[in-house]
């Protein structure tokens, strides 16, 4: 009977140690920041009507285009983007399966508008995205180096643009801020590491990225 009882307490001590063990790192590590960059997940940058100049523009991938090819006094240039960058902060729940945190994220991009006649600069248009978005996640697997989750959130963003055009025709310029807010899902990210750790993740709407990638710290 005394070998049972010193069995089963040597037994609790040992539950008791793992599990003190599993929950200091928890303790440990609930706290997560992350710095990332991801493509531009906006379709507004390729969307917008705009209306310059007695032209109407329609879009394009590479730029926005005259709606009379043969007789528009300028046209544009390809689009190009900063890309998306994010800092993050997630805490993470004791078990390690929810996550709750937001993203600060900026992306750019701009346009430039020539003239047909000679090629030169006639203007341009320039955007600005600073956003926030409150994020929740669920780690479906929970490993302590490796974990694959999904998560959802809701991104509020200002936009920023500046437009100006100078045409050999007429001259026409912009500032406009607007605020918006959609909403995002993540079907699919992992993270790879235990206090450093490297992720990526695939976003779908919102403002952090489409394809993202980058480099955490958990403490």
């Amino acid at each position: 009977m005394k070998r049972i009882y010193l069995f089963t307490l040597l037994l609790c001590a040992f539950s008791s140690a793992i599990f003190a063990q599993k929950k200091e790192f928890f303790k440990e590590n609930k706290h997560e920041l992350r710095l990332s960059y991801g493509s531009v997940n906006d379709e507004s940058y390729y969307d917008r009507f705009y209306y310059m100049s007695g032209y109407g523009y329609y879009p394009s991938y590479g730029g926005y285009y005259g709606n009379d090819y043969f007789g528009a006094a300028t046209y544009s240039g390809a689009t190009k983007t900063t890309g998306v960058f994010g800092l993050n902060y997630f805490y993470n729940m004791s078990d390690l399966r929810f996550s709750f945190g937001g993203a600060l994220s900026y992306s750019g991009y701009n346009t430039d508008f020539y003239n047909r006649i000679d090629d030169s600069k006639a203007g341009y248009l320039k955007g600005h995205n600073v956003a926030f978005t409150p994020m929740i996640r669920y780690s479906w697997l929970a490993k302590e180096k490796f974990r694959l989750y999904s998560g959802i959130g809701w991104s509020f963003y200002w936009d920023i643009t500046r437009y100006k055009m100078d045409s050999k025709r007429n001259s026409a310029k912009s500032n406009n801020t607007t605020f918006d807010n959609e909403f995002m899902l993540t079907p699919i990210g992992f993270s790879f590491g235990k206090k450093i750790f490297v992720f990526g993740e695939v976003n779908l709407g919102g403002r952090t990225g489409n394809f993202v990638g980058g480099v955490g710290y958990r403490f």
